[in-house]
């Protein structure tokens, strides 16, 4: 069966008017931009793929500026792909923005009725449409005012209403998750799992990555306006948020104390290049048990010959009852016999972690690099990498780690 949505090698290309006189604010921006070319050209989206199937949900997380609104502006043929192909086979209610095609000037009921007139349905479609979303809205007496009078929550109700209500097969929606007040939220999330047990196809954007989890088949993540990874929601949850943290590891890693933002900073002989966790077959992995084998993949390069360089690894909490992480454990190359004798190049080093026992929660990686084992200052270090969960199989009432007791009498 083809898929529902089809994108097939999708590029969207912005081109940048140039000013004259520009502000300090705007340079700086400017400067710092990762798609912006000489030519005043951005490229939010780059070579995008994915497909989904009828009846599927299918979240799309992403940092600010990663390219997800401008793919569901595409998708609901607001924009055309610079290159690529589109194809939504089936009828779409794209919510984009939160009020987004309201006309102000008319009351909510008007509004609703104009959504059901583009939507092309017929009176009795419409007459069911609007009593449900009037329903599903709750604005009372303000359903028979005019927009402009709306509260930013009220026109959240309002545009949740109208896309929730029109009965269309597919369904995009842009950051909705995380509007309105907790009730409505709530309220807002079970009617779309309510949609979803229906069999309609579902595609959502959004920062709300616990409901994302409770709702989604699968989770695309875009990265730079690319497809970093595709899967199972936590998985690939798992993995956004440690890309996440390991961009800001690099910034403040690439800052030191006393150096100004995008000053050039002296390379360091040896770098760490980031860290990612497998399981024991060498699979990427960002959700264990406990008592599974964790594997740490290291990955570093040379810019000059290092002699017997120590690398030593931490593994530190983050636990919710504590602002600051907690370390765990801290091994290194030296202690436990590893020895790198001549590093050059590109290189790699791999610590086994056996029957890790370590309960619920969040944990992340520490590396650093040394010219010996008692040397003062690290040639690199890079905090917040390779971040996994864990979910404990142990019901042990709180902590971080399971150590081996029993009770008795006396």
């Amino acid at each position: 069966m083809d898929p529902v949505i089809q994108v097939q090698h999708v590029s969207k290309c912005f081109r940048i008017a140039p000013h004259k006189s520009r502000t300090l604010q705007a340079i700086v921006i400017s400067r710092r931009g990762a798609h912006r070319l000489e030519d005043g050209t951005v490229w939010a989206l780059r070579d995008v793929s994915l497909s989904v199937r009828k009846g599927e949900t299918v979240g799309v997380v992403g940092p600010n500026g990663s390219g997800k609104s401008t793919l569901l502006k595409i998708l609901a043929g607001v924009l055309q792909p610079s290159e690529g192909n589109v194809m939504v086979r089936e009828p779409s209610f794209a919510l984009l923005e939160l009020g987004a095609g309201f006309r102000l000037d008319l009351t909510g009921e008007e509004n609703l009725r104009m959504y059901g007139a583009l939507f092309g349905l017929n009176r009795e479609e419409a007459r069911n449409c609007l009593q449900t979303a009037t329903e599903f809205a709750e604005l009372g007496r303000f359903i028979q005012m005019p927009v402009r009078s709306y509260s930013s929550g009220m026109r959240a109700r309002l545009a949740m209403a109208a896309a929730v209500s029109i009965n269309a097969p597919v369904i995009l929606i842009d950051e909705v998750l995380a509007v309105g007040d907790a009730a409505f939220r709530e309220k807002s999330l079970k009617r779309l799992a309510g949609l979803r047990r229906a069999g309609h196809t579902i595609l959502i954007v959004s920062h709300d990555l616990e409901n994302l989890q409770r709702l989604c088949d699968r989770v695309v993540v875009l990265m730079d306006g690319s497809v970093a990874y595709e899967g199972e929601p936590q998985e690939a949850i798992w993995y956004y948020l440690q890309k996440v943290r390991e961009q800001q590891a690099r910034r403040l890693h690439s800052t030191l104390p006393g150096e100004e933002i995008g000053e050039e900073r002296e390379r360091p002989p040896i770098e760490i290049l980031g860290a990612e966790t497998l399981d024991e077959r060498e699979r990427p992995k960002q959700v264990f048990g406990s008592g599974d084998t964790l594997l740490l993949r290291v990955k570093y390069c040379t810019h000059e010959t290092i002699d017997n360089p120590v690398f030593q690894v931490q593994l530190w909490a983050h636990p919710v009852w504590n602002k600051e992480p907690v370390i765990i454990l801290g091994t290194n190359s030296e202690r436990m016999r590893y020895r790198v004798q001549r590093a050059m190049g590109e290189g790699a080093l791999t610590v086994r972690y056996e029957h890790i026992p370590l309960l619920s929660g969040e944990y992340s990686f520490r590396v650093a690099v040394f010219s010996y084992l008692f040397a003062s200052s690290p040639l690199d270090l890079c905090s917040d990498l390779a971040v996994f969960r864990v979910e404990s199989r142990w019901d042990e009432g709180g902590g971080l780690i399971k150590i081996p007791h029993t009770w008795a009498d006396g």
